[in-house]
């Protein structure tokens, strides 16, 4: 592995483009805010336990729930 292969992989860790790096910031920022979260909740999805924030508005029509990674 070259210099630019090392470069390139440090550069990359967060995504290639600037998509992948939004992306990664904010799952990486509601993961280390999910416990301190009053919407963090435990519920059952297909049979299997799962840990969610699960977010909703005024508008009851609607509802959102984010899965945690």
């Amino acid at each position: 592995m070259g210099i630019w292969d090392t470069y390139e992989n440090r550069v990359y860790v967060q995504g290639k483009t600037k998509r992948e790096a939004a992306l990664f910031r904010t799952s990486r920022r509601l993961s280390e805010k999910l416990g301190d979260s009053l919407s963090y909740h435990g519920v059952l999805i297909d049979g299997e336990e799962r840990s969610v924030i699960i977010d909703d508005s005024d508008n009851l029509n609607e509802f959102y729930v984010w899965k945690s990674c």
